[in-house]
């Protein structure tokens, strides 16, 4: 996990809120994730929303060979681990997919209805949505440079529907 921090002009006592404030880059299990050309980094930022008790994740990519860091696109709030369609409470990490040919990164975006998969250039240009129905889509991969395959859980209304 790699955290950025900066520090103000004058020292003070760190407080509760400054640890709010920090962006966590990556997850648990790091989350970099180099292109198939090797040329970029892609990785999810996640900012704590501490009045909306609620987190905001962003999709970065970054030149392997350094220089700054962009925002391609924004990805919701959490998504919580999920088993059997009950959800745990924790925080699931998210990864990055590049397509073969590095032009398209696939990811996955939490919305209030469901998990949806979406794409986006490299630049950040075109996203796309790909599913969006209101199942929650658990994993994806490319087959190559046009197609996804995806997993999902059930719908969430039948699974309300049966609690």
């Amino acid at each position: 996990m790699l955290v950025l921090v900066s520090v103000p002009a004058q020292a003070r006592s760190p407080e509760i809120a400054d640890l709010f404030q920090l962006w966590e880059i990556g997850g648990f299990r790091s989350g970099l994730v180099l292109s198939p050309d090797r040329s970029q980094v892609a990785v999810f930022e996640r900012e704590t929303l501490l009045d909306e008790d609620d987190y905001r994740f962003h999709l970065v990519v970054v030149s392997s060979a350094g220089g700054g860091a962009r925002v391609v696109a924004e990805a919701g709030g959490a998504i919580l681990r999920t088993s059997t369609g009950r959800y745990n409470g924790a925080i699931d990490d998210r990864f990055p997919i590049w397509s073969p040919d590095s032009q398209w990164l696939a990811y996955l975006v939490s919305r209030p209805d469901g998990v949806e998969l979406w794409r986006v250039r490299r630049d950040g240009s075109r996203a796309q949505r790909l599913v969006g129905d209101g199942r929650d889509v658990l994993a994806a991969a490319y087959l190559n440079d046009r197609e996804i395959v995806f997993s999902s859980a059930r719908d969430r209304a039948t699974i309300q529907a049966e609690a």
